[in-house]
């Protein structure tokens, strides 16, 4: 493709696809650092953990696979604990049993001695870096 006139040339674009990134997941990561968990997060924790920890897909399988193994990922990285899902007669156990992905967020974030704050920035942070990727994908575009 021959060069256009006034066009950017392919190292500047670059760089502000670069630049574009990584604001973009600065901001995302700055504004989730206050932000209360939604009220479908919960699911999602459980069922990224479970992905990671256990290599179990059937917790919240609405939300798709990719996102959760990606939140979860970096939830695990970050320290994250899993409830103790085998000790029968628990909470957990019965909640794993009935595939509860609500009530094993909740004792994900709030019951296992996890920092809830810490582990939704961890899932958040790392499916910024998603958008990040995605901003980087346009200049490989032809527009």
């Amino acid at each position: 493709m021959a060069h256009q006139e006034g066009a950017l040339s392919s190292g500047v674009s670059w760089g502000i696809a670069l630049l574009l990134a990584i604001a973009h997941w600065v901001v995302a990561v700055l504004a989730s650092q206050h932000n209360a968990v939604t009220f479908d997060e919960v699911a999602h924790v459980a069922g990224g953990m479970a992905q990671v920890t256990l290599a179990d897909y059937r917790l919240n399988p609405e939300n798709g696979v990719l996102p959760q193994l990606i939140a979860g990922s970096a939830m695990r990285l970050a320290g994250v604990n899993f409830p103790a899902v085998s000790l029968e007669g628990t909470r957990e156990a019965q909640a794993w049993k009935y595939s509860d992905a609500w009530e094993l967020g909740h004792q994900t974030l709030y019951s296992t001695g996890n920092d809830a704050s810490h582990a939704i920035l961890a899932g958040r942070a790392a499916l910024a870096l998603c958008g990040a990727a995605t901003v980087l994908y346009i200049p490989t575009q032809d527009c």
